[in-house]
């Protein structure tokens, strides 16, 4: 069934509202659960490092929602990476309990790490669709 481009516009909006709203959230845990692996308080980073974790964040769900039909695989999959990748930062302040410095390693592979998240969303989108010709 094809869409008119009206409604196909509004779907990609409502998803790229939704892909900066897991963005807030994302970045908001984040560093929440930073502060308390830190015991410091204080969020460490300043306000425009966090506007770019949120668009970091968002970025994959962006084109994922610009593309047509991505379907539910590909949020999900997108969904569960991200917690996956967003979780390290957190693990890395636990694990060396905040002494060493940066992780310089773990700060590149943050930056390219919405990559590698709408690398595995597209897969996962190739792969529901594959499996639904298959069984169509």
């Amino acid at each position: 069934m094809k869409r008119s481009p009206k409604s196909r516009l509004g779907e990609t909006l409502s998803g790229c509202l939704v892909a900066v709203l897991i963005g807030l959230g994302t970045v908001a845990l984040t560093n929440a659960d930073a502060i308390v692996a830190s015991g410091d308080g204080t969020w460490g980073i300043t306000r425009s490092v966090l506007a770019v974790h949120v668009v970091l964040v968002a970025l994959p769900f962006i084109a994922i929602s610009i593309l047509p039909n991505a379907g539910r695989a590909a949020w999900l999959t997108a969904g569960i990476l991200t917690a996956i990748v967003w979780s390290l930062p957190s693990l890395d302040q636990l694990v060396r309990k905040g002494e060493g410095g940066a992780n310089i390693g773990l700060g590149i592979f943050m930056l390219i790490s919405p990559l590698f998240i709408l690398g595995g969303a597209l897969a996962a989108r190739a792969a529901a669709r594959r499996r639904g010709r298959a069984s169509g």
